[in-house]
């Protein structure tokens, strides 16, 4: 049975230089995102940061340098006294590295336009459920001051590299997904320790339906 050992929890901010997005969002209340040639994108002039790699810089010391594929979660906001609401999101890395994944989800996070021209999303598409998250992110936070401090993640690897393919790490997306034998409840009291968690937004969607979730097995 594949066996998925889970880091400790990272915050970006210890890993990544995570450069502001001090672009002004002014549409946010009429029209926040437009439809480009390649997605959707938010409806704001292109962020000060750049493009999409520029927004979360992997520090030299950072081990995430190495993890080619795995597993990763996201989790933000909803710690007591904070305004800010939960969010959480697990994908899978497979054909692309963690770090290119993170960065594209940094940029979705911040409502970011990192395309180069009115018609391009810069490679990143951004869905509804992150559209909405965004928005009320950028709202609370106060815009363009958003450091994205609070925002932290886990990833995961395979321990035997000849049972990690797209095929078992979707499995694994798929169990925690859908809280099979209580593993998304697991992760959410690590990430939100001795906090009530209450309007907890799941960004993920539509991420594995028929997958064996019975091969998975998890070290937290």
């Amino acid at each position: 049975m594949p066996v998925m050992k889970m880091s400790p929890i990272i915050y970006w901010k210890d890993c990544f230089d995570i450069p502001i997005d001090k672009s002004v969002w002014s549409t946010i209340d009429t029209q926040p995102y437009r439809r480009t040639d390649d997605g959707m994108t938010a409806n704001r002039d292109q962020a000060t940061f750049g493009s999409l790699t520029k927004g979360l810089v992997l520090r030299d010391e950072c081990a995430l340098h190495r993890k080619q594929k795995g597993l990763y979660c996201i989790a933000t906001g909803g710690f007591s006294g904070g305004e800010l609401p939960p969010a959480f999101y697990v994908g899978i890395a497979h054909g692309e590295t963690v770090l290119s994944r993170l960065q594209k989800h940094r940029v979705k996070l911040s409502g970011s336009n990192v395309g180069s021209s009115h018609s391009s999303a810069g490679g990143v598409k951004h869905p509804n459920t992150w559209q909405k998250y965004a928005r009320e992110r950028y709202l609370t936070i106060g815009g363009p001051s958003d450091t994205l401090a609070d925002v932290r993640f886990m990833y995961g690897e395979i321990t035997d590299p000849n049972q990690s393919n797209k095929q078992v790490l979707a499995a694994f997306e798929q169990a925690i997904a859908q809280n099979y034998k209580g593993i998304l409840e697991q992760l959410l009291a690590i990430f939100w320790p001795n906090c009530e968690i209450t309007d907890l937004t799941i960004l993920t969607s539509g991420h594995g339906k028929n997958n064996d979730c019975s091969v998975c097995s998890f070290e937290i």
